[in-house]
């Protein structure tokens, strides 16, 4: 019978597993110890640096866009430059720069509600994660009438009725 000792061991059942986020500091120790049925027993030790996960943000999006909004330069903290192959943004209407998805093209990206996430891998293979949400609106209709489709210079104008609303310019 085994035993499995250390501050990040998770015991569930018959079920060991290590929750590094349970140790106390940057370094932490798992000992495994067996007893046969004799009552012999030895132990096994391994050492584990524990390395925090980056602190990362994901900045430049508002809460809501139209599709013919202005397209958007993404910036991650950490900067992408500085993270590992894996480091990068996700989510619709994203465009490359410097082979990072980093332009936001909302024209692009679909209407209703979208998740994006910037991703920072750093030099440890440690992940960080920041998420956010926006909405793209849909466009109005913009509709007017009580025009021709041709005039002549000498003609009158004619005054152009909106559909979307009743009040004149």
């Amino acid at each position: 019978r085994g035993t499995f000792t250390g501050e990040g061991i998770v015991v569930i059942g018959d079920s060991v597993s290590y929750d590094p986020s349970l140790a106390m500091g940057t370094i932490d120790s798992i000992i495994y110890r067996y007893e046969d049925v004799n009552g012999c027993f030895n132990t096994d030790l391994a050492i584990i640096k524990i390395d925090s996960t980056p602190s990362v943000a994901l900045l430049g999006l508002q809460d809501s866009y139209c599709p013919n909004s202005d397209t958007v330069l993404l910036p991650g903290i950490p900067a992408p430059g500085l993270g590992q192959a894996g480091t990068g943004f996700s989510g619709p209407g994203l465009l490359g720069i410097g082979g990072v998805n980093r332009i936001f093209d909302p024209s692009l990206a679909g209407l209703g509600q979208k998740i994006y996430t910037y991703t920072f891998i750093d030099g440890n293979g440690c992940v960080g994660k920041a998420l956010d949400t926006v909405v793209i609106n849909a466009l109005p209709p913009a509709l007017f009438t009580n025009f021709r489709n041709q005039y002549c210079t000498a003609d009158p104008g004619d005054v152009l009725v909106s559909l979307n609303d009743t009040t004149p310019p």
